[in-house]
């Protein structure tokens, strides 16, 4: 009886699975804590916030909850009753799909089997044996049962009863963390399922459509509705037809500027839905008064902030007085330059610059060079803005003394007993690790992601000139017990009034929780008692520049560093593409900045092509593309604008149709624009029509129809093969309804040639000079950023290609 209980006490702890099955790595003791306090949390059926030492714990809490969800609902289903059946309903009977159609005089009910097979039969059950093996669905299928969540069950030694209307849990989450969740993969006995075999899912877009996860099975209902943006979410919620168990909210970028207003309102939503909600994130989000309102609404609260307590000191590095001369002059002549638009990529340039000047560790830093060389170079393009005293200024700081002012008191700091992490910027992070080449020294850019693998690693960490935002990353991740900031004795006055601004924050935050005054809170007072007697000490004359480089901080924070504006200003640009492009949707990870205003929107797998040392043009994909590089960007036609070319031609010439494919492809669209215009339909009257064939709740849109009945618009492929069904039952050709996975695939081929071809063209400039490159026309742009980035539904066109910031 023991043993049978350990038993069941393992195979219903979901925390445990997770463990054994690892689906995202190693599992550390604080993160086992922190599942653990969280599943308390969420068995006491109440709203709750959550704040943890950094964000690397989200996927193994997320599948963790909403595995518990699909074991709560295995738990509380209930059996196959006949009173539930209506006629034509969808039921699942060993491991196939069929019709219910109702009961015989001798009791026996008849099942119609789905698939339409010559092979499948109709069969007559037994009551007895429906109801043993009888389970309701969502729908019917054509093929075999997968039987997945039949087997979950049984792990946990649950019984499976079908899970049909049962309820949903709504989670807000980033693009990245959900790619991870839908790849992850589990131990279930003797298999290895992805997550979503597991746990039905759906994804809400940015544009409010909803579609299932991959690996999702459509025969069952979705128990959990994942979504990435913040307003869509929100807009989801107050409809009054969906329904939620719960609400989660996780991640830090909800509480920032630009989508904070978003969220404000879930508590309220919450309450008057009679819904529990848990917002979940690291503690670094109490920075502003907005974030700690909404906290404050939510009674049950653990922030690992009081755990914690950790020495910060501060070294200021020496700066002269012709540092100090030319920082105040271009910092002043970046205020003034601010209200004017024309200036703004200026101010780009020279806001990366500054801030790299200023944390440099070495004279004449190649890496400052050559960031003062493209300001030079922008400026010889754009001869009517005349600022000529900016390079003199920022060429000045280059050669200050500043830099190796900076080493020294680096290697003053690092000593050879103990193991340290510096984290300086991003662009000076290999400058770093080239000029100490030390053993027990670690590097990392202010924007890495802290991850638990770095916990108990180092017994101090260096932040190099830090902004408050990053200062308080670092700082509230408690990494090790000691914290040193190296800042410029120039901006010593910035840091002392960015931790006096937190630690009211702060003070406040843990007054409305009955935190205790011990942790993060004691440190913070103790660092900034330590800056006051430095400034005491020194008795400094009041410079006003502490309201300067608090917005220097914020507009680089807002221009430079943040994926929240690159969204922003692709979502600006989207309306330039609407009329000239299909509904094609993709993600973008990387966003390259170039010189004369040009950006690069990069997807996974995209690749340049970049002018080498000796002057060759080279291959080079996305991920590799570094600052410095040349990027040539031809103007060869994209496989879609080619294909639209040709399908126009085709129409015309139908001896173009030169392989199965092509006619295939050419045959199922063309009928489909023939019937449109036979009837002079419009989009609205396609989309209507088109709704009472579409087996899903998801329709599309007029927009989506209106490209599709344009031969200038027409896409290469459907985002699913089922369209092509549809269209065949609309028009009533038994051909493409019954064979539309045939014409999907000839489809697709067709795309693939033409991709493979422009892929060709480009690939044989490749190991070429520019001089021998005569036949294309092309524009070129230098790599002053590289930034990554997660921003999902960006229309393709706008994708790998150069596009004016």
């Amino acid at each position: 009886m023991q043993l049978r209980g350990e038993v069941m006490e393992r195979l219903h702890n979901i925390k445990r699975f997770i463990i054994e099955s690892y689906p995202f790595g190693y599992i550390s003791s604080r993160q086992k804590q922190i599942m653990e306090e969280i599943s308390q949390f969420n068995k006491q059926e109440e709203s709750f916030t959550y704040q943890y030492l950094n964000e690397s714990f989200y996927c193994n809490v997320i599948s963790m909850i909403c595995l518990q969800f699909v074991l709560k609902n295995i738990e509380n289903d209930k059996k196959l009753l006949i009173t539930d059946l209506s006629l034509h309903d969808s039921v699942e009977y060993k491991k196939s799909y069929y019709y219910f159609e109702g009961c015989n005089d001798d009791g026996t009910y008849n099942l119609k089997a789905a698939d339409n097979k010559k092979s499948s039969y109709d069969i007559t059950v037994p009551e007895q044996l429906l109801l043993r093996f009888g389970h309701r669905s969502r729908k019917a299928r054509k093929r075999k049962a997968n039987n997945y969540l039949y087997d979950f069950a049984q792990y946990f030694e649950l019984e499976f009863k079908g899970l049909v209307n049962n309820g949903r849990l709504a989670v807000l989450l980033t693009k990245d963390v959900y790619d991870n969740i839908i790849q992850s993969k589990y131990f279930v006995g003797k298999q290895h399922l992805f997550f979503s075999q597991i746990c039905n899912s759906e994804y809400l877009t940015g544009s409010g459509k909803v579609h299932l996860s991959l690996h999702t099975d459509s025969a069952n209902e979705p128990l959990i509705l994942f979504c990435s943006n913040a307003n869509a979410f929100v807009n989801y919620l107050d409809s009054e037809k969906n329904e939620f168990e719960k609400i989660y909210i996780f991640g830090d970028k909800w509480y920032m500027d630009n989508y904070l207003p978003d969220i404000l309102s879930l508590p309220d939503l919450a309450n008057e839905s009679n819904t529990t909600l848990a917002l979940i994130s690291s503690n670094n989000i109490a920075n502003n008064n907005d974030s700690m309102e909404m906290i404050k609404m939510i009674q049950a609260n653990r922030n690992w902030l009081s755990d914690y307590e950790e020495s910060f000191s501060f070294i200021n590095v020496h700066t002269n007085i012709d540092f100090a001369t030319c920082t105040t002059e271009i910092i002043h002549f970046l205020s003034e330059a601010k209200s004017d638009p024309s200036l703004r990529y200026l101010t780009k340039l020279i806001w990366s610059s500054l801030r790299i000047g200023a944390s440099v560790a070495r004279k004449n830093s190649p890496l400052f060079g050559s960031q003062i060389n493209i300001i030079e170079e922008y400026l010889k393009i754009h001869k009517n803005i005349y600022c000529q005293k900016l390079i003199v200024y920022l060429r000045q700081i280059h050669s200050n003394r500043f830099g190796a002012q900076m080493k020294k008191m680096i290697l003053k700091t690092v000593d050879n007993s103990s193991s340290h992490a510096i984290v300086v910027l991003d662009k000076l992070k290999s400058e770093y690790e080239d000029l100490f080449n030390l053993p027990n020294v670690s590097f990392f850019s202010f924007r890495d992601k802290i991850t638990e693998d770095m916990y108990d690693r180092f017994d101090t960490v260096v932040l190099v000139n830090p902004y408050a935002h990053e200062r308080k990353k670092w700082a509230r991740a408690f990494i090790c017990k000691r914290l040193i900031i190296l800042t410029p004795q120039f901006f010593i006055d910035s840091i002392y009034n960015s931790v006096k601004k937190e630690l009211c924050l702060i003070k406040k935050y843990n007054k409305e929780n009955d935190f205790s005054k011990k942790g993060y809170v004691t440190s913070l007072i103790s660092f900034l008692n330590d800056i006051n007697r430095y400034r005491i000490n020194q008795q400094q004359q009041a410079i006003d520049k502490n309201n300067i480089y608090e917005q220097m901080e914020k507009d680089e924070d807002e221009i430079l560093s943040s994926q929240e504006v690159y969204a922003k200003e692709i979502e600006a640009q989207k309306f330039e593409y609407t009329n000239i492009t299909n509904s094609e949707k993709v993600d973008v990870h990387k966003v390259v900045t170039l010189t004369q205003g040009n950006k690069i929107y990069g997807t996974d797998n995209a690749y340049f092509l970049i002018e080498s040392s000796n002057g060759t043009l080279v291959k080079r994909e996305v991920a590799q593309i570094t600052y410095g590089d040349k990027i040539f960007n031809f103007n060869i036609p994209y496989a879609d604008f080619s294909y639209r070319k040709w399908f126009k031609a085709a129409s015309e010439d139908q001896s173009l149709l030169t392989n199965k494919d092509k006619r295939n492809d050419f045959r199922w669209k063309r009928a489909f624009i023939n019937f449109i215009n036979k009837n002079d339909y419009t989009p609205a009257m396609i989309q209507r029509k088109m709704a009472v064939f579409e087996d899903t709740s998801e329709h599309h849109t007029k927009q989506y129809y209106a490209t599709w009945s344009d031969p200038n618009k027409i896409p290469m492929l459907p985002r699913k093969p089922e369209f092509i069904k549809y269209i065949g039952e609309l028009i009533n050709d038994d051909d493409i309804r019954e064979n539309y996975q045939l014409f999907y695939d000839s489809s697709t081929a067709v795309k693939q040639d033409l991709t493979t071809t422009r892929d060709a063209e480009l690939l044989s400039l490749v190991n070429k000079r520019l001089a021998d490159v005569t036949h294309y026309r092309y524009s070129v742009g230098i790599v002053t950023s590289v930034s990554d980035v997660c921003i999902p539904d960006v229309p393709r066109i706008m994708t790998n290609k150069f596009v004016k910031g």
